[in-house]
């Protein structure tokens, strides 16, 4: 598989791993190494090896690594070992600048799942970063956790924040927002599933 780099762990967002895509879609390389970004810009041209590979879904993105134990809740493990991952991942010599998807929550769909992807026209609406118990409001949301937003049609998006990425603690702005990302498929805290976008690093989001 021809395919370019989409992901970045520059803001430790993405840990251990990278995602990719060619015209088909997208996948999530477990690579199990830190600081990707310096050996896998975004934008690098790779061919991926997948023979011997094991091949598994986490949040509707297909994932390529290792076989992981009997005893393991994950189909997937990381390649880890530099034999492994030499093996499987043939780094090219081209760097692009990688174009996100434009698209509508609606227009979200399995198929999307593992793409780099841009949506505009978002507003906050709810944040795990908030102790409402405290009367905290939503001009205190920060990026860390969980925040849901919704466009002009009300339809609802998801985006997940680990708590140590570089950009957790940064204030959410209050302003109608263009969020790009990868897209995944995931769990709320209040129990619904929703699309989320995965996103890079803080430049990820942009006033609309």
């Amino acid at each position: 598989i021809r395919c370019r780099v989409t992901s970045s762990d520059s803001d430790n967002n993405f840990l251990r791993s990278m995602t990719a895509e060619d015209d088909s879609g997208g996948v999530e390389i477990m690579v199990g190494e830190r600081k990707l970004h310096t050996t896998y810009p975004e934008g690098l041209e790779l061919a991926l090896h997948l023979k011997g590979c094991a091949l598994g879904y986490r949040y509707g993105v297909l994932q390529v690594g290792s076989k992981a134990d009997s005893y393991s809740s994950y189909d997937v493990d990381y390649l880890s070992t530099k034999v492994n991952i030499d093996r499987v991942i043939e780094r090219g010599h081209n760097v692009e600048p990688v174009t996100p998807q434009q698209s509508y929550i609606a227009e979200l769909s399995g198929d999307r799942c593992g793409v780099l992807t841009t949506i505009n026209d978002l507003r906050l609406i709810e944040s795990t970063s908030i102790d409402t118990l405290q009367h905290e409001t939503l001009e205190y949301a920060s990026w860390r956790g969980y925040a849901l937003f919704t466009d002009r049609s009300d339809d609802t998006l998801m985006v997940y924040t680990r708590e140590d990425a570089a950009y957790a603690n940064e204030q959410i702005p209050s302003d109608r927002l263009s969020i790009s990302g990868i897209v995944q498929y995931g769990k709320h805290p209040n129990g619904r599933s929703y699309y989320q976008l995965k996103m890079r690093y803080a430049e990820d989001c942009t006033i609309y």
